[in-house]
């Protein structure tokens, strides 16, 4: 089992004390943050993926494999999230939503 922690200026402290050991800093996707993060340890990108709203149609998946290559990162991570609109007790809103879900993590 490997222990991911969140990058920040505090965790990054620690790690130049020796006051902790990870095996990995766990990042976001920004621009910048993966070269502030690399001196201090192998990294693993958390993506801001979002699967129900229809955007990952347009994510560019050879800069994420790109990451994901130069970095520590086993896979690509998603959140499934739902229109704020959603009636959760209406069984058409959540079989479309279960659709969209499959449709958008096959992509």
């Amino acid at each position: 089992m490997n222990f991911a922690v969140n990058y920040s200026n505090p965790l990054i402290q620690l790690v130049k004390e020796g006051s902790v050991n990870i095996d990995l800093i766990k990042c976001p996707d920004w621009e910048g943050m993966l070269k502030k993060a690399e001196p201090y340890g192998e990294i693993t990108v958390h993506f801001d993926l979002k699967a129900g709203l229809g955007n990952t149609f347009d994510v560019d998946f050879s800069r994420i494999k790109a990451i994901k290559e130069q970095t520590c990162t086993p896979h690509v991570n998603t959140h499934l999230v739902t229109p704020k609109n959603l009636d959760p007790d209406n069984p058409e809103e959540v079989l479309k939503i279960s659709k969209l879900w499959r449709e958008e993590i096959k992509s």
